[in-house]
């Protein structure tokens, strides 16, 4: 039982919490063959004393998962007993960045049930949907009298399900004279990391990317954004503003990836487990880098976290990137993922911190009440840029929407007016100041004379 096979090392910003299954109890079967006499007498009289007299009867499995959730949550805030029934959706949300179904983006509070966008390389694009298509059978399920309060969830209930399965949709199409039938086949539909990825500033050949999220395969996403903008720009891509904000991590492996593709040489992050040891340090390979030369913005806020703070402590650290914005979160600590054998549960443990290429380790955000003096957690940026709560919330919804894939984007606008929705456009730098900010910043690296604007939008709790 001391030895897991399979770690995978990871870098998440949030807690999960894990379902009742018996698994545990093979868990418990094997960890209490090594506890201490004492303890384990101790154990052994709690737990059928509780089943014996509690007032409600209770199913042993559930009192045994209770107790090893309980030990590894008083662990900290990211460390995780995941049950049998959780692995595979363990699996998608935090490793994968997948789920399964067929990939469609619908507007929310709207009847009939309509398509705002297929989500980019996802089935429904593959079998044709198109934003404005109005569902009105799913299967044998009419649900053309759905009301808008209940259209949204109740085609969620319906349209996902297991890969490989699939469903038929009638849809109601402008122009079509009749409805038409469309089979979708379900799949692990995977959700964009890089959520936005556009020119944002024409004439000085500046592009702009959002990576929400640091899931396996978002260094990939990233190469094919950054080919798609060195298109858009004949080939010339003279700046990057690369947006961290809401980005509460991943994969240590993809933000060591990332870092490497802008960094050619030298060391990106160190890990270090109890007793100070170093456990793994990670060197940039010059082959692995693709960008060595693009002057380079990164924006970053309270909830960058993890991976994010680790690609950003290697950029600053190496002079690489002008950082702006907020205090990162400060989640120095990496969890490694265990597997025993074929055992169906694993265990998430936090096992190492992690530190910058220059020996910073990142300090963990206090609670609230116990902030005090000059605030030391999380990385600082170069360019201080604080937003009011109100202008917060606001980039917030609007960088955790999609971008529309380029082929859809005409169709969603005209979408938008009809419905009168809000498009989901990019944002632009009137909108959002820290993004403002950062063109300015970069106008600098490219050898500019700029003046200092903007001003920030107000203050925000520290």
């Amino acid at each position: 039982m001391r030895r897991a096979k399979f770690p995978i090392l990871l870098l998440l910003g949030v807690g999960y919490l894990a379902l009742v299954v018996p698994a545990s109890i093979v868990l418990w079967r094997n960890v209490t063959e090594s506890l201490p006499s004492e303890e384990l007498h101790v154990l052994r009289l709690v737990y059928e004393q509780v089943l014996d007299d509690y007032v409600e009867e209770r199913d042993p499995a559930t009192l045994l998962l209770a107790a090893t959730e309980g030990m590894v949550e008083s662990l900290d805030g990211y460390s995780r007993f995941i049950p049998a029934e959780d692995v595979e959706s363990f699996r998608e949300e935090e490793l994968e960045g997948t789920y399964q179904g067929i990939g469609v983006l619908l507007v929310a509070n709207h009847a009939p049930i309509t398509v705002r966008t297929p989500l980019r390389n996802g089935p429904a694009e593959a079998a044709g949907l198109l934003p404005g298509d109005r569902i009105l059978k799913v299967g044998d399920v009419d649900v053309g009298g759905v009301s808008p309060q209940d259209a949204l969830p109740r085609a969620l209930e319906l349209l996902r399900g297991e890969a490989g399965s699939s469903v038929r949709l009638t849809l109601e199409r402008d122009g079509a004279p009749a409805p038409l039938e469309i089979d979708v086949g379900r799949g692990h539909v995977p959700q964009p990391k890089v959520r936005w990825a556009h020119v944002i500033d024409e004439e000085r050949r500046i592009g702009y990317l959002h990576v929400h999220g640091f899931q396996r395969g978002v260094t990939e996403e990233l190469d094919r954004a950054l080919e798609l903008l060195q298109q858009d720009l004949g080939g010339e891509l003279r700046g990057l503003v690369l947006d961290l904000r809401e980005n509460p991590g991943g994969l240590l492996t993809e933000g060591v990836a990332m870092a490497n593709r802008f960094i050619a040489s030298g060391p990106i992050v160190t890990l270090r487990r109890r007793g100070d040891v170093v456990l793994e340090e990670h060197t940039a390979r010059e082959e692995q880098c693709t960008q060595p030369d693009v002057p380079l913005v990164v924006i970053v806020n309270r909830r960058s976290a993890s991976a994010s703070e680790v690609l950003t402590g290697a950029l600053q650290d190496h002079h690489r990137a002008v950082v702006v914005g907020e205090r990162t979160y400060g989640k120095g600590v990496v969890q490694t993922v265990y597997q025993w054998g074929d055992e169906p549960f694993r265990l998430k443990l936090t096992t190492s911190r992690y530190y910058t290429p220059n020996g910073r380790p990142i300090k963990p955000r206090p609670p609230r009440g116990e902030r005090g003096g000059t605030p030391d957690w999380g990385l600082t940026p170069d360019v201080e840029m604080l937003v009011d709560d109100a202008t917060a919330a606001r980039l917030r919804a609007a960088l955790g929407d999609y971008e529309v894939p380029r082929s859809f984007r005409d169709a969603e606008r005209r979408l938008a007016t009809d419905l009168k929705l809000e498009p989901l456009e990019p944002l632009t730098p009137g909108e959002d100041p820290q993004l403002a900010r950062a063109l300015l910043e970069l106008r600098r690296l490219l050898g500019e004379t700029v003046d200092e604007q903007p001003s920030a939008g107000g203050t925000r709790d520290r």
